[in-house]
C-alpha cells in the first residue's frame, strides 16, 4: 500500500551483536577496507556524550562477517538514540549479501532504541595508471561537489576516502590528493 515501508530483507540471515575487542581487532587487522576511525581507541577518545559498542555480524553459521564502531547517543524528550559509523561499517561491501547485511543492522538498531543511524563507509577505489587516477580524482571531486575540498568540506575528517594499488600519477595529479583529503596506497 502507498506510504508503507519495504523492509531491506525480512528475516535476515545475518545477526549483529556486541562483540569483544580481541575478535574485533582479528576481524579488523583483516580487513582491506578498515579505516582508523573504527578502532575502539577512536571510539573511547571520541566518546564524549556519544557511548561507543564494538558490534559484529554474524552468518548462519556463527562466522564474523564483517564489524563496526557504533557511537550512539540519547536525544532527551523523544528518549531514543541517534547513531553513526564514522568510515564503516566494516565488511566485503564486493561480495557481501549487502540488502542482508543492512537488514541484520536495522533489526540491531531497532532492538536497541535506535531511530537513526547514519554511516559513512570509506570508499577505496583499485586502480593502477595515470588515466585511471584521474578518472578517481575527478569522481571523488564530482561527489565533493565544486568548490570542496578535503579540508574544507564539513566532516571531512569524518570522510577519508583512499585509491588504492596506485602505480603510476601524472605529476599534475599529485596535489589533487591532498586537495580532496585522499590517501594513496602505491604499489
Amino acid at each position: 500500500s502507498a506510504g508503507r515501508r519495504r523492509d531491506l530483507a525480512p528475516h535476515p540471515r545475518t545477526t549483529v551483536r556486541g562483540i569483544d575487542e580481541d575478535s574485533y581487532w582479528e576481524y579488523l587487522g583483516s580487513s582491506a577496507h578498515a579505516g582508523y576511525q573504527q578502532s575502539p581507541q577512536w571510539g573511547r577518545a571520541r566518546s564524549g556524550d556519544w557511548d561507543p559498542e564494538l558490534v559484529g555480524w554474524h552468518d548462519a553459521d556463527d562466522r564474523l562477517v564483517g564489524v563496526a564502531l557504533l557511537r550512539s547517543r540519547s536525544l532527551p524528550v523523544v528518549r531514543r538514540r541517534f547513531a553513526m559509523m564514522a568510515q564503516g561499517p566494516v565488511f566485503d561491501w564486493e561480495h557481501g549479501d549487502l540488502p542482508d547485511l543492512l537488514a541484520a543492522l536495522e533489526a540491531y538498531a531497532r532492538g536497541h532504541g535506535i531511530f537513526a543511524l547514519v554511516f559513512v563507509p570509506s570508499l577505496a577505489l583499485r586502480v593502477w595508471g595515470p588515466t585511471a587516477v584521474k578518472a578517481a580524482l575527478d569522481a571523488f571531486a564530482a561527489i565533493r561537489g565544486p568548490g570542496s575540498t578535503g579540508s574544507g568540506t564539513a566532516g571531512a575528517s569524518e570522510r577519508r576516502h583512499h585509491i588504492a594499488h596506485v602505480q603510476v600519477v601524472d605529476p599534475a595529479d599529485v596535489p589533487r590528493f591532498a586537495e580532496l583529503g585522499i590517501t594513496a596506497n602505491l604499489q
